[in-house]
């Protein structure tokens, strides 16, 4: 079974990123990509893990069919905003492949509960995407 190709309420993502610059969230970061059609600046708040010094995403778009709009921002241009805690960086986003990839899936069962049933309910394979200080 999938999922329609609706997209989280805008709204509640500007009130996410809202509360996040108000209070924090040791969570969350904010990402902030290049519009790939549009070149206008896109800001998403995601939950994150640390890998070492590598921020690790997923581009899970809550278990849609179609990949999240970041993702193919990212992939047109890698080259990222971060905001974690009261640290904004510059940062290049890498989609994660091969055994990087599988021991970051492992890695992520703990922060990342929802990956497993999201995945489930979609044909296309949630992207890991990592973040490193440019």
């Amino acid at each position: 079974m999938t999922n329609s190709n609706e997209h989280p309420d805008a709204a509640q993502n500007a009130e996410a990123i809202a509360a996040f610059r108000a209070n924090g969230n040791p969570r969350m970061i904010l990402l902030t990509t290049v519009g790939a059609k549009s070149g206008q600046l896109r800001t998403n708040p995601l939950l994150f893990f640390r890998d070492g010094e590598r921020i690790i995403v997923a581009a899970s778009n809550h278990g849609y069919d179609s990949h999240p709009g970041w993702y193919y921002n990212l992939l047109a241009q890698p080259a990222v905003t971060v905001e974690c805690g009261p640290d904004t960086f510059e940062a290049t986003a890498t989609v994660t492949s091969g055994d990087d990839r599988a021991r970051l899936l492992e890695l992520s069962r703990g922060p990342f509960s929802f990956l497993e049933k999201y995945q489930a309910g979609t044909e296309r394979e949630i992207q890991l995407v990592a973040l490193e200080r440019a």
